[in-house]
């Protein structure tokens, strides 16, 4: 059955890291998922593909074929899975489960593809497979992940890391940074600005008319009123004051299993974590395969895989798909909640 009807819309899937589990996560999800309107050009390199294809044809009953077609081609896509080959890896050899500066460079120049189609308006809605930090600053890329990235490309200001599985929708104030530095980041300002973000999100795409979004605090037991730290009293009080000042119904700063138990059980629909940790420990320990991260803010839709590129497995051919296949069906559901706004 298809999960979606739309006209023409096009979304890009980066490839990820070569030496990865990405393309073969990619095949696999695009061998099941049906959606009438949708085009998928995959960004990568052919040759990747290709051998990853010969590995699993033998394990996938009917794997997804995929038409190869150049930039002039993207105006008038004719199949409903395609691959943009940048030819990076070309005949070079590259190595499944290494990180390689080669590698690092086409993972992260297949992004940079991405976001030029997306500005040429060739491209609706992207989703990433997984990347290695250490494979693209190899390559010099310098880069702290996805949503930092897009977010930099985009010209986007507030923007905000979220993950997405069944009944959580959590939202990180702070990402790829150290524990010891989660606090001097965070600002009232910041923060209500992620509530306001969030609730806009949660109107918008996810068709909640009056969301419920609860702030954790950041010190153990939102620090009991003091006895265990300031920053709630200091940083996070006044941010929930602001937001309610403009009608938003939030709750907190509260202790984050609290809010994750209500969380849980249905009860707010949403939840601000003050750092990483703190926001996936719970998330991934019930729905991990579930998962799907999700960059709020951007000019265009935005998922992602939850997995990493999982180099340990790459050479096997047994990756699980689940959370690909959860991040292109998100991609594909909120680009119809976005038509209809």
């Amino acid at each position: 059955m298809p999960i979606s009807r739309l006209n023409n819309k096009v979304i890009a899937i980066t490839s990820g890291d070569p030496a990865g589990i990405g393309p073969e996560l990619i095949l696999r999800s695009l061998s099941s998922i049906k959606a009438r309107g949708i085009k998928f050009i995959i960004i990568g390199d052919k040759i990747v593909f290709d051998n990853a294809g010969n590995k699993l044809k033998n394990k996938i009953r009917h794997l997804c074929k995929y038409e190869t077609v150049s930039k002039s081609d993207l105006k008038n896509l004719r199949k409903s899975v395609n691959l943009f080959d940048l030819n990076i890896i070309g005949k070079k050899k590259y190595f499944l489960g290494k990180a390689t500066k080669l590698c690092g460079t086409a993972a992260a120049e297949y992004v940079l593809e991405a976001d030029r189609l997306i500005k040429e308006n060739l491209v609706h809605a992207l989703v990433t497979a997984p990347i290695n930090k250490n494979a693209v600053n190899l390559a010099g890329y310098n880069w702290r992940g996805h949503t930092e990235i897009l977010a930099r490309l985009s010209g986007t200001k507030n923007f905000a890391m979220s993950f997405i599985a069944g009944q959580f929708k959590v939202v990180l104030m702070t990402t790829h940074i150290p524990l010891s530095k989660v606090a001097q980041n965070l600002k009232s300002t910041d923060i209500c600005e992620k509530i306001e973000l969030t609730e806009k999100y949660l109107k918008k795409y996810f068709r909640i008319k009056n969301p419920t979004i609860g702030v954790c605090g950041l010190n153990p037991h939102a620090s009991d009123n003091g006895l265990f730290g300031d920053e709630e009293k200091m940083i996070i009080k006044p941010a929930v004051a602001a937001a309610r000042r403009k009608k938003i119904n939030v709750l907190g700063p509260t202790s984050a299993e609290k809010l994750f138990y209500d969380a849980y059980n249905g009860k707010i629909d949403a939840l601000i974590a003050m750092y990483h940790d703190q926001a996936l420990i719970a998330l991934k320990m019930i729905l991990r395969d579930q998962a799907v991260n999700l960059t709020l803010g951007l000019p265009y839709i935005r998922t992602s895989c939850s997995s990493g590129t999982a180099y340990d497995i790459a050479s096997k051919f047994i990756a699980k798909e689940t959370t690909m296949t959860a991040a292109i069906k998100l991609a594909i559901e909120l680009s119809a909640a976005n038509k209809k706004a």
